[in-house]
């Protein structure tokens, strides 16, 4: 900025001067001679112009004019009087103006001609770098590529014959470029590829895309194959006409063979996880979806590898903690630290819950990209059980240790009881068996020797029971047969089975069931709450367990002369109970022991010096047993020598929860005969198709098995059966199509096929659709042989 205005000042200051100058010579001729005034004014504007251009040129223009009129000529206070003057005056403006324009033009053509020319000078100069440029970079680029030997890089022309060779290509694919130039591309491909014509077609898609990449197998000058990565790119020059077409390839066997011996390990490895059955291991694509599923996930979760993939992975977790989100914030802890680890409640298929303690783990590809998850599951449900329990006694060190002292004398008094109470029955049995051998026993003396043995025997046989029904609970494998139930049968049954050892004992007893109505009265038959006032939902067998072990405890505690009672009554909560209640006149139970009597080898006296036999597991596995049946047992008493109450509770059977059918069940399963019968079994499921053939043909029955409908169809166009045993849920059609085809046929043919369901739908909207969608009965899995053939036989009999 001060530059141009230091330049300015200077223009201007050579116009004042040029202007003065002029005035001061014109002035002085004019005194001399009185020559014309405008010469040296002139000049003054042309050196002005020249010098400062255009706009001091007209500057000096007005001051060379104001100087001449003011100073010669006065020409404006006298125009009238001088017009001469007024017309010198603006021929001198105009002559002016035209010497400052052409000056201007001159100086503003001359500018450009120094900056044309120093344009030239500057590209010249350029022009000679950048060929100096070229050149060293055309040098390197031939010695780049004349020194490269991991990479064959080669030119063919249009036809594909070799125009270049470099030292890559030499070590690679093993000719010399004077044997090679010349020759056809395709000398380097496998005799398969050329009869496919694959060379043609690799410049072909790189003429019509620009670029052909490839991996495959190239042949060498020796034979050999090598895996190689090639790529062919086509060469125009500027007018845009192929010249040839430049190739690269590198060989990549080592590559292939890593990628094959990786291939093979990750099928190992998959093998692997598809037969580990401890965890569940199974992947999630981004989305969090199940893409796969191995054994161990079926175990552990109960879901089939067809049912769970493609599903949203939230399924495994309670409702609570889904709706805290606690599978969306699983998914973002994975993306956001690589890998997300906890312990928390799962759920499985059939609604039970258990601690899990799992991994999840972002996949990514090598550009970072999310592929997907990995998830490792285990089941921890029985440590975390340990846990909870350790960290209950571990509140208070004191009480904890105390605690876990009392249970290792405990574990170590049960297993002395254990031992006892084998050995006292065997030592009677081989002693007895021992003197049986000998024939030194009379008569008298044998009979009480066999009834020595069985007592002892039967006792033996039931400890071993409890301990396998302990074990089977601690297992989760006690499974329990349903059906409908009469409670005043059972105590009844269980009242039989004890009532030698009350009598021995000259013991009381009380059987109380004055609080249901009487069922053989006909008031009571008529009215729909006497039928089921003593009707349950559960196992009899099971039922008469939990009762017997009651009162066999009673009748164990209870010295000579007592008293026990059994009352079984009705009670009303949020739904009818039937409560099932034991009374003893007996040893009674301390206060300090009734929180534990329920659990697992407890006993109030567990010393040598006690009166009572057993292991204490009866009301455990009673507690079990009941709780299966969505009862509840409870145990009351008013201190040691005060007696002791089992108070049981199970829900009542309901008139609307009974069967239609009015028929009387079969009592006798094995009984049952279906010789000559054919029935044909639809489901999808191997194990269940194997399971129906044997159970059915075991009772002899002829089995069709077939896991579709369309497989169906074809049995029921060739040899119908004398009744179908269909799933509902079955690929392609499901059952109510099969349904549909039976009435079709009965319609077209007059054949009447019943068809029994046969399914794992709950819901009775579900059986309320398969009864209207034309099924005669529907069960829901799991079922028993017994109840498969009972129905089947009930439908036979019906028909």
């Amino acid at each position: 900025m001060l530059m141009q205005q230091r330049i300015l000042l200077q223009r201007y200051s050579v116009t004042v001067f040029s202007s003065v100058a002029a005035l001061l010579l014109t002035h002085l001729l004019w005194l001399q001679i009185q020559p014309t005034i405008y010469p040296f004014f002139l000049a003054a504007v042309v050196v002005s112009s020249w010098y400062g251009g255009w706009k001091p040129g007209l500057a000096a223009t007005v001051l060379t004019t104001v100087l001449s009129e003011y100073f010669f000529l006065t020409t404006f206070p006298s125009l009238e009087a001088n017009p001469i003057n007024l017309g010198r005056t603006l021929y001198y403006v105009l002559v002016a103006v035209l010497i400052c324009w052409l000056n201007s033009k001159v100086r503003s053509a001359q500018r450009r001609a120094e900056l044309n020319a120093l344009e030239v000078e500057r590209n010249q100069a350029l022009l000679l770098e950048n060929q100096k440029r070229l050149r060293e970079s055309e040098e390197r680029f031939r010695l780049l590529i004349e020194g490269v030997r991991d990479y064959a890089i080669l030119t063919l022309d249009c036809e594909g014959r070799f125009t270049s060779w470099n030292k890559g290509a030499e070590r690679i694919l093993g000719y010399q470029e004077a044997e090679i130039l010349g020759q056809p591309f395709s000398c380097i491909f496998t005799p398969e590829d050329i009869e496919n014509g694959r060379p043609d077609t690799a410049l072909q898609i790189a003429i019509n895309e620009g670029q052909e990449k490839d991996d495959r197998w190239h042949t060498r000058r020796d034979g050999s194959l090598f895996w190689a990565n090639g790529v062919v790119t086509p060469l125009y020059d500027e007018a845009g006409n192929l010249r040839g077409f430049s190739k690269i390839l590198r060989d990549n066997t080592e590559v292939k063979q890593a990628q094959d011996a990786l291939q093979a390990s990750e099928e190992r490895f998959r093998s692997l996880i598809e037969n580990v059955q401890d965890y569940a291991i199974f992947m999630l694509d981004p989305e969090g979806r199940v893409a796969s599923w191995n054994r161990g996930s079926e175990a552990v979760l109960g879901y089939q590898e067809s049912e769970i993939l493609g599903k949203y992975f939230a399924c495994f977790f309670p409702p609570e903690l889904i709706a805290q989100g606690l599978p969306g914030q699983e998914l973002q802890t994975a993306i956001a630290e690589g890998q997300s680890q906890q312990e928390r409640l799962h759920i499985r298929k059939d609604g039970t819950c258990f601690w899990a303690s799992d991994v999840m783990t972002t996949l990514r590809d090598q550009t970072g990209r999310l592929r997907g998850f990995s998830k490792v599951m285990r089941d921890v449900t029985e440590r975390k059980q340990i846990e909870a329990e350790r960290t209950q006694l571990l509140e208070n060190e004191q009480a904890a240790r105390a605690e876990a002292e009392a249970a290792n004398r405990a574990k170590d008094e049960f297993l002395a009881i254990v031992s006892h109470e084998l050995r006292t029955p065997l030592t009677a049995i081989t002693g007895w068996v021992g003197m049986l051998q000998t024939g030194m026993l009379d008569e008298e003396r044998a009979t009480l020797a066999l009834e020595t043995i069985e007592r002892n025997a039967n006792m033996q046989a039931q400890l071993i029971e409890d301990l396998l029904d302990i074990s089977r609970i601690i297992r989760g494998e006690l499974r329990l047969e349903y059906g409908m139930v009469d409670l005043a049968d059972v105590i009844a049954d269980a009242v039989e089975a004890v009532r030698p050892g009350m009598d021995a004992k000259q013991l009381q007893f009380k059987l109380l069931l004055n609080s249901f109505p009487n069922p053989s009265t006909k008031e009571a038959q008529n009215q729909e709450s006497a039928v089921s006032s003593t009707l349950v939902w559960g196992d009899a067998d099971r039922l008469q367990q939990v009762i017997w072990n009651l009162l066999s405890n009673a009748v164990k505690f209870t010295p000579e002369g007592g008293q026990v009672s059994i009352q079984l009554e009705r009670v009303e909560q949020t739904e009818p109970l039937a409560q099932i209640t034991v009374t003893d006149t007996g040893i009674g139970i301390r206060a300090d022991f009734l929180p534990y009597v329920f659990d697992r080898f407890q006993q109030a006296d567990s010393t040598s010096t006690r009166s009572y036999t057993g292991l204490g597991l009866g009301l455990a596995i009673a507690r079990h047993l009941v709780k299966q049946h969505n009862g509840t047992i409870a145990a009351e008493s008013p201190g040691e020598g005060q007696g002791a109450t089992f108070i049981v509770r199970i829900p009542l059977l309901q008139g609307n929860e009974l069967p239609a059918s009015s028929s009387k069940p079969l009592q006798e399963h094995q009984a049952v005969d279906l010789a000559g019968r054919l029935i044909l079994a639809v489901d999808d499921d191997t194990d269940m198709r194997s399971w129906l053939s044997t159970v059915l043909q075991s009772h002899g029955a002829k089995v069709i098995v077939v896991d579709s409908v369309a497989a169906a169809i074809e049995v029921l166009e060739q040899t119908p059966p004398a009744l179908v045993v269909s799933d509902i849920a079955l690929p392609n059609e499901d059952g109510y199509a099969l349904v549909r085809y039976l009435k079709a046929l009965e319609v077209q043919n007059g054949i009447q096929i019943p068809a029994i369901a046969l399914t794992a739908y709950a819901a009775r909207e579900a059986q309320a659709t398969a009864i209207e969608a034309g099924f005669a009965r529907y069960f829901m899995k799991p079922i028993t042989a017994a109840d498969l053939i009972t129905a089947i036989a009930s439908q036979f009999l019906q028909g």
